[in-house]
C-alpha cells in the first residue's frame, strides 16, 4: 500500500486505541452482540428473498448463544471475582501469551486460535483487569462472529478456505485483511481516487 495509506492506518489504529478506555465496556459487549444478530437475521432476510432455505436450528441457536456469552462474561468482569486471588499478573500474562503461542503452532489453527483467543483473552482480563486483554478478546470475537454468519449460510470463509488448501501466501495475505481493516478499506479509496483523478486527466 502506499505509503500515505499506511500512515493513515496507523494514526486511526492509534486514535481508536487512545479513545477505546472511553468507552463503556458494556457497549462493546452490546454492539459485538448486536452486529451478530443484526448479520444473522440479515442473512435470512436475505436467503427469503432469494428462497434459499437456511436450517432454523443454527439461526436460533447462535442467536441464543452470543448474547448469553458476552452477558455472562460481563457479569464476570463486574464481579471480579477471580481478581482479588491473582495478585501475580505477570503470571497470567505470560501464560496467556504461551497458551496463545502453543494453539497458532497446532496444525490448522485457525478455528483454535479465534475461540481460544477469545476465551483465553476474556478469562485473563477478568483475572487480571488489563483492559488489553478485554479488547484482544472482542477482536477474536469479532472474527468469530463473521465465521457463524458462514456456518449459518453454510458457506465456507475465505481464511478456512485458504488453510484448507495450504495456500500460506493467500492465508497470510487474508489475516492482513481482518486484522489491518483500516489498511484495506484505506487502499480502496485512494485507488478510486486515483482512478477517478485520472479518468478526469484523460
Amino acid at each position: 500500500a502506499p505509503k500515505v495509506v499506511t500512515g493513515s492506518s496507523m494514526l486511526l489504529i492509534g486514535l481508536a486505541y487512545l479513545h477505546a478506555p472511553a468507552i463503556p465496556k458494556l457497549l462493546f459487549e452490546q454492539c459485538a452482540v448486536g452486529g451478530l444478530t443484526t448479520a444473522i437475521i440479515g442473512t435470512n432476510v436475505i436467503a427469503t428473498v432469494k428462497k434459499i432455505k437456511l436450517p432454523f436450528h443454527k439461526l436460533v441457536s447462535w442467536l441464543l448463544l452470543a448474547p448469553g456469552f458476552h452477558y455472562t462474561f460481563y457479569l464476570l468482569s463486574l464481579s471480579r471475582y477471580a481478581e482479588s486471588q491473582i495478585s501475580n499478573t505477570k503470571a497470567v500474562t505470560i501464560g496467556t501469551m504461551c497458551l496463545l503461542t502453543l494453539l497458532s503452532a497446532l496444525p490448522n489453527p485457525l478455528k483454535k486460535v479465534v475461540v481460544g483467543g477469545m476465551l483465553l483473552c476474556r478469562i485473563a482480563y477478568i483475572l487480571t483487569g488489563i483492559d488489553e486483554w478485554f479488547y484482544l478478546s472482542c477482536g477474536f470475537m469479532s472474527s468469530l462472529c463473521q465465521g457463524i454468519c458462514h456456518f449459518v449460510t453454510e458457506e465456507q470463509a475465505t481464511l478456512i478456505s485458504h488453510e484448507n488448501r495450504g495456500g500460506e501466501d493467500e492465508l497470510a495475505l487474508e489475516y492482513a485483511h481482518v486484522v489491518y481493516f483500516p489498511n484495506i478499506a484505506l487502499e480502496t479509496i485512494y485507488d478510486k481516487v486515483n482512478q477517478k483523478s485520472q479518468s478526469k486527466g484523460k
